[in-house]
């Protein structure tokens, strides 16, 4: 084999190793396209999921309210879950009523202005 050959034979394998990259390069770039619009699907689901826990949390907390505004004095054997009840049914109220008192201050003190 003469050194003309040998330096197309050489030149001929980088070019196909050449082509190979660039072959896979494009294939990376659209696994990589699919695999970012799948995560941006995934953040969406996690965002939406994120949302419905909390207002179950809240209905869950406006249960226990409901439940222990409507047993009131009753007694029962679990005084001590009815407590409890109670006692954070208070607090959320008593926020409730300091977040309505500070809205009513706003609202005078732009109707003021």
């Amino acid at each position: 084999m003469t050194i003309d050959e040998k330096i197309n034979t050489g030149f001929d394998h980088l070019v196909e190793k050449i082509e190979k990259l660039k072959q896979n390069y494009i294939r990376l770039q659209a696994e990589n396209k699919e695999l970012f619009e799948e995560k941006q699907e995934l953040l969406k689901t996690i965002n939406q999921k994120d949302k419905e826990i909390e207002e179950l949390k809240k209905k869950i907390e406006n249960l226990k309210i409901s439940n222990a505004l409507l047993i009131g004095d009753r007694k029962t054997a679990d005084t001590e879950d009815l407590q409890e009840i109670k006692h954070s049914a208070k607090i959320k109220l008593n926020q409730i009523i300091r977040e309505i008192d500070k809205a009513i201050k706003i609202l005078s003190t732009n109707e003021l202005q």
